[in-house]
């Protein structure tokens, strides 16, 4: 067994709402060819550019609506995964401790590579996240953060603390700052020592659960048996494992993004630039 193994968490329960109306309810902006028709899709993607030396297979966190065109376009590919259907949205916290929970049955030592699947990348990527596994299994919690282009005010942003002294490539944390105005936005760029926020992040699975544990048990021990209920009623047959989270448990889990559940209060947290 490979030590600390990097499990791609692909996210896509969202509904695309920027790409209306191409994007609708029953088939959101991931799930669109990203360069006409016959191309693969944004979730398509996403799995292909983590599938190979170094990675997992897929872990798939998505509305239960959407279990079927995930399965058919994992199909497309040949891919086998983890397909984990929500009952109902509670952000990307619970999503991500979900997947943890679920991949610590199979491999304690695991690490997730949180990825949105509606993101269009060019460049080396993966060289830099198997760079940031060595500061991950030491228990950090990456983020990566993109150089600002423009005061885009619809993103967030995470500010530099400098370099780490311990790990190459990887910076602390100054703050996170949510969707500023445009002036504010401007003054950050202006300064040079702030990100946009990707959404990428990477860290072990037992460090997650361990920050939930600490910050938001409630959340904790509700996402813990909407897992264990899921696990016990899932279906055996099939390319892919499908868990269907308990609706009852997974609707008392706090709905709050990562990054402000865990991320904003974690000493864990460290910032790789991802150009």
């Amino acid at each position: 067994m490979t030590l600390h193994p990097i499990f791609p968490l692909i996210l896509c329960g969202g509904m695309g709402s920027r790409l209306w109306p191409m994007s609708r309810i029953d088939q959101p902006k991931q799930f669109q060819p990203t360069n006409g028709f016959g191309s693969t899709t944004y979730f398509q993607s996403t799995l292909l550019r983590h599938r190979g030396p170094g990675f997992q297979t897929p872990i798939v966190v998505t509305n239960f609506r959407h279990g079927p065109i995930v399965d058919r376009q994992m199909s497309e590919l040949q891919m086998q995964g983890i397909v984990i259907a929500e009952p109902v949205g509670r952000n990307t916290g619970p999503a991500v401790l979900a997947a943890a929970m679920v991949i610590l049955r199979q491999n304690p030592d695991a690490q997730l590579l949180v990825l949105p699947s509606d993101h269009i990348i060019r460049g080396d990527m993966t060289g830099i996240v198997q760079a940031m596994s060595a500061p991950a299994r030491d228990g950090r919690i990456i983020t990566f953060g993109v150089p600002p282009r423009y005061a885009e005010t619809g993103y967030g942003y995470i500010t530099d603390a400098g370099a780490s002294d311990v790990h190459d490539g990887l910076h602390d944390v100054g703050s996170f700052i949510e969707k500023p105005p445009a002036d504010k936005a401007q003054g950050l760029i202006d300064e040079g020592q702030a990100y946009w926020a990707s959404g990428i992040s990477l860290f072990r699975a037992d460090v997650i659960v361990e920050e939930y544990l600490r910050f938001d048990p409630m959340t904790a021990s509700a996402v813990d048996a909407a897992v264990t209920l899921g696990l016990e009623r899932r279906p055996r047959a099939g390319r892919r494992d499908h868990i269907l989270l308990d609706e009852g448990a997974f609707r008392q889990a706090r709905s709050e993004p990562t990054e402000r559940a865990i991320f904003e209060v974690s000493d864990r947290i460290g910032l790789a630039p991802l150009d």
